[in-house]
Order: structure tokens, then C-alpha cells, then sequence
């Protein structure tokens, strides 16, 4: 499988909501782009609103995978930003085009865009 055919596999998996969690591990600033772009380019038509978690780092032994300590924090947030998803900090479930960082201490990783 491409790499675009991964990302495109990837977005279609998001956009028809089959999970709710993805791990971006060894992903890059340009493939995250092009993952939010095809994602969320366009209007997802969903019945019900709907939230995708984004793992983007995580602890010593895991962060390799996520190009080093800050992880993949700044490109998820950019490329959203870059589909017109505004960042709320206090975002939940129902509101449409926000996103959150949350940093979950109870795993070695982090999540939560």
C-alpha cells in the first residue's frame, strides 16, 4: 500500500466514524496534512456529531514513533487549523469544527486532538 493510499484508507476510516481513536506513529507534517485534509476537507455528514482522538506522542519508551518528546502536538494542530477546525480548550462532545489537546497521564501516550 502508497503512502497516499494509506492516508486516504485512513480518512475514509475516520470520515465513515469506524473507530474513534487513531495512533499517528510515524506519521510526518506532511502526511498529517494531507490525512486532516481528507478528512475533513469537506462537510462530514454524520448523523450524530461525532469525535475523533488523535494519539500524538507519548512517554519514553513509545516517542520515538512520534518524531521526539513534543510529539506530533503542533502539526495536528496546525493541519486542522489549516480545514478551519478552531482550537477550544474547553470543546465537547456536539459542538462541530473545534479540537482540544488533552494530555492523558494515566497511559504512556498522548492524545486527545
Amino acid at each position: 500500500m502508497t503512502e497516499a493510499t494509506g492516508q486516504k484508507s485512513l480518512a475514509k476510516s475516520i470520515r465513515a466514524q469506524e473507530r474513534d481513536t487513531y495512533d499517528l506513529a510515524g506519521y510526518g507534517a506532511t502526511q498529517i496534512e494531507a490525512l486532516c485534509a481528507a478528512a475533513f476537507g469537506t462537510v462530514v455528514d454524520a448523523p450524530a456529531p461525532f469525535r475523533v482522538t488523535f494519539v500524538v506522542g507519548g512517554g519514553k519508551k513509545v516517542r520515538t514513533g512520534y518524531g521526539g518528546p513534543e510529539g506530533l502536538i503542533r502539526e495536528v494542530c496546525s493541519a486542522l487549523e489549516k480545514v478551519s477546525f478552531a482550537e477550544d480548550r474547553s470543546a465537547s462532545l456536539g459542538q462541530q469544527g473545534v479540537f482540544k489537546y488533552q494530555h492523558d497521564t494515566d497511559k504512556a501516550r498522548r492524545g486527545g486532538l
